[in-house]
């Protein structure tokens, strides 16, 4: 789903919730268009997507799987294209991101973005917003990471 032009993926959801009828054609929705998110178009390329399922617990098993009556948000990767990188395309992305989120009429709708960050990336996220709940039982690697969310249910 092209959210502003940025090539943002996950908004449309495939599943009971968004804007238009046809959840698995991916519409471009025109009007959160805006004057910083077009000049990051570059010719239709896209650059960068954030990807996101909707689920009712922050488990690994929960959010696995998508389910459309999910009043959490799911986060599960924020992606730059290397080129675009270290420009602020990330962060005006994922800012855009959680303002569609935020606008979107849902019959069920959101209350949490949640994600689990890595120690390094955790600046950013505190930077776009998310607070840091606490350091996570879960291990994958050597990595530590973090769980993080933002509440988006107050419109």
């Amino acid at each position: 789903v092209g959210v502003g032009g940025v090539g943002v993926g996950g908004v449309g959801f495939g599943g009971g919730g968004s804007h238009h009828h046809h959840h698995h054609r991916h519409h471009h929705h025109h009007r959160h268009r805006n004057a910083a998110t077009d000049s990051m178009k570059m010719k239709g390329e896209i650059i960068g997507y954030v990807c996101a399922t909707r689920c009712h617990e922050f488990t690994e098993g929960s959010m696995s799987v998508h389910d459309p009556t999910g009043k959490l948000l799911a986060v599960h990767s924020v992606v730059v294209s290397e080129r675009y990188r270290n420009r602020g395309v990330g962060m005006a992305m994922t800012t855009e991101y959680l303002r569609a989120v935020r606008r979107m009429e849902l019959k069920v709708p959101i209350e949490r973005v949640v994600l689990m960050s890595k120690a390094e990336k955790l600046g950013f996220y505190l930077r776009a917003g998310f607070g840091a709940t606490r350091m996570s039982p879960i291990v994958h690697g050597a990595d530590r990471w973090y769980e993080c969310e933002l509440d988006v249910s107050g419109g």
